[in-house]
């Protein structure tokens, strides 16, 4: 997957996912691996479960964090990034 900033991405549904105080664990069910996110990606993952860009979710993420929107969305994209490698988020057809 090209993954750029205004890529329309969501969560896949082949997992399991737990929100804990601090960060989130996700299980990929089709390998049994299990991520754990820490508390900035964490919420990253809950903006997943609607489809959503990278952009959109740096505007909410960098407001709730207190964090510039330029390292936000660099730091998102790498994030988005790994959970395509991973195949736990895909692309939406618009």
């Amino acid at each position: 997957m090209e993954l750029q900033v205004d890529t329309l991405i969501r969560a896949t549904s082949d997992h399991l996912a737990a929100h804990l105080e601090g960060g989130s664990f996700v299980l990929e069910l089709g390998s049994g691996t299990y991520y754990r996110l820490n508390e900035v990606a964490g919420r990253a993952w809950q903006l997943l479960r609607e489809p959503t860009t990278i952009t959109t979710m740096s505007k909410q993420i960098s407001q709730e964090y207190d964090v510039d929107e330029v390292t936000c969305v660099a730091d998102l994209l790498a994030l988005g990034r790994q959970l395509a490698d991973e195949g736990l988020i895909t692309t939406v057809d618009e």
